[in-house]
């Protein structure tokens, strides 16, 4: 060490350098709950890190937004979300226009994005993926100024993510269940979908704009969607008779709903859907009703998540 140096806001500088603070936020009402040793698990490997993170409760609809906005303000470095698809939309929504990373603890029911990016289910190996911090930034997407970073779309699948919202039930079969009784009894309808010089009118069971490949439960409705290639997967599904109903859920099970032949798919960056009727639209495993036009657009690279 040459004499006369002085290292010291060398040494400052390295250690702000490796300072993080962290928020996790949990849902309280994520899929099957909380697992009890959560909290002491990141209080037992947190405290360890050269980190200052600190742990929030959601406890109603709307809370973890306002959780997200509230860690916005204070400048953390990353936002840790424990709950499936629908929490970790209301954090990006907060976050996409800052340089927050966001982590994932999969407490959902279907754990689309989580599945999509391999995070561990398993909680101590998410939290050690969270600690090492590698991150890797993916697309995210808007339907109507509504922001999504896995799936949305329109059909079916929103009429069950508004069914699925108002039961009390959890899991994959509460899921089926709700598929069978409603299956038979709906009514396709008329979609008009514009991208770039392209017409197309389909009578659709449903449409997806993916930009991972599943809804969740490892239903992938787009096996070859690459969630950083500045495209969506658009995948429209037509309406199978009842007697092909089980090898389609096979396909869409096992990532080969790309042979079906009820089934085709492009990419696009940008597109408009119109029907007749309102549509319901499902934005990452939530419904929303909107108007009978859809404008969806992709934002390439706009989101920084912790991966493994």
């Amino acid at each position: 060490m040459h004499e006369g140096i002085n290292i010291e806001p060398f040494i400052i500088y390295l250690s702000q350098m490796s300072y993080k603070s962290i928020v996790f936020l949990i849902n309280k009402n994520a899929g099957y709950g909380v697992p009890q040793e959560l909290e002491r698990l990141i209080n037992q490997r947190f405290s360890q890190q050269n980190n200052s993170f600190k742990i929030e409760y959601a406890e109603f609809q709307g809370q973890i937004e306002k959780l997200a906005q509230a860690a916005v303000q204070q400048k953390v470095d990353t936002i840790v979300v424990a709950g499936g698809d629908g929490s970790v939309n209301g954090v990006f929504k907060e976050i996409k226009d800052t340089n927050i990373s966001l982590g994932i603890i999969p407490l959902g029911s279907g754990n689309g994005l989580g599945r999509h990016l391999n995070i561990p289910f398993n909680i101590e190996k998410a939290l050690d993926t969270v600690i090492k911090g590698k991150t890797k930034l993916i697309d995210t997407a808007t339907i109507n100024n509504n922001p999504f970073v896995s799936i949305a779309g329109v059909g079916f699948d929103a009429l069950i993510a508004k069914l699925f919202r108002q039961t009390k039930v959890r899991g994959f079969w509460a899921y089926i269940k709700l598929v069978i009784k409603n299956y038979f009894s709906y009514q396709p309808e008329i979609y008009h979908i514009h991208h770039e010089d392209n017409n197309i009118e389909v009578k659709a069971l449903i449409i997806s704009f993916a930009n991972s490949d599943q809804f969740g439960y490892n239903t992938s409705i787009a096996p070859q969607a690459i969630i950083d290639d500045g495209f969506l997967d658009v995948c429209i599904l037509k309406k199978p008779p009842w007697y092909a109903v089980p090898f389609l859920g096979f396909q869409l099970m096992f990532n080969q709903i790309k042979h079906s032949p009820y089934y085709t798919t492009f990419k696009s960056n940008e597109l408009t859907v119109e029907s007749k009727e309102n549509m319901i639209i499902n934005i990452d495993g939530e419904h929303l009703s909107t108007t009978t036009k859809l404008a969806v657009r992709l934002a390439p690279k706009s989101l920084r998540v912790i991966i493994p």
